[in-house]
């Protein structure tokens, strides 16, 4: 985990890219069989991610799934946790610069990028 603002290296990702996902912070914990109602009560604020990921792995299928890249298994949250929501958009970045995400009303976050 990064804190916003500083630098991350990417030179050695083969094919980098970010990623602006909505982060909840959740205010209770969730009712693993309350659905989305009990998910939807126990939300709290939400906010705004930048994730960095490598979509240049030589991995075939088989390697991916043996490393648990199709998730298998879920945990309910607990008060105060955050999650990430998943990628809303997905941008290629590279060495050298400066990437922020923002959404209205949630925020920014950013980080400079380095070799």
């Amino acid at each position: 985990m990064l804190r916003a603002g500083t630098t991350a290296a990417v030179g050695a990702f083969g094919i980098p890219r970010a990623d602006v996902e909505v982060a909840i912070q959740f205010q209770a914990p969730v009712d693993p069989g309350g659905g989305a109602d009990a998910v939807r009560a126990a939300a709290g604020r939400f906010g705004v991610a930048l994730e960095l990921c490598d979509l240049g792995g030589g991995d075939d299928a088989p390697t991916i799934v043996a490393s648990n890249v199709f998730h298998r298994a879920v945990a309910f949250v607990e008060a105060g946790d955050v999650v990430i929501t998943g990628s809303i958009v997905q941008v290629p970045i590279r060495a050298g610069q400066a990437v922020v995400a923002e959404l209205d009303d949630h925020g920014a976050v950013g980080l400079t990028l380095a070799p």
